[in-house]
């Protein structure tokens, strides 16, 4: 399974084995994580503080267009959460499946 992100001009693919988890009780909505992504760009560093804890995350951007994504969990405060660590979570309602 393909997954294209962004517009017919801005498409970012990400493999779908790469998905590790389809989120639902996220402030933003629905989010997908994978513990992989192409063709982004990281933010800068910092403190957040999520549903599920305290982490260190870095805002994830298309490299394309620069629109924002998602996040990257960079560090989980918490070690119950440490599992999140290196993984990427981006929003649903960011994602287009698009055929040509």
């Amino acid at each position: 399974m393909n997954i294209a992100l962004g517009t017919r001009e801005d498409k970012m693919m990400m493999t779908g084995s790469y998905t590790i988890a389809n989120i639902n009780c996220c402030k933003c909505g629905d989010v997908y994580m994978f513990s992989y992504a192409m063709n982004i760009v990281l933010g800068r560093r910092e403190e957040k503080h999520l549903i599920s804890g305290v982490y260190t995350i870095a805002n994830i951007y298309c490299s394309k267009c620069g629109k924002e994504l998602g996040w990257h969990y960079l560090r989980a405060h918490d070690l119950k959460n440490r599992c999140k660590e290196g993984n990427f979570i981006i929003e649903k309602l960011k994602m287009l499946k698009e055929e040509y």
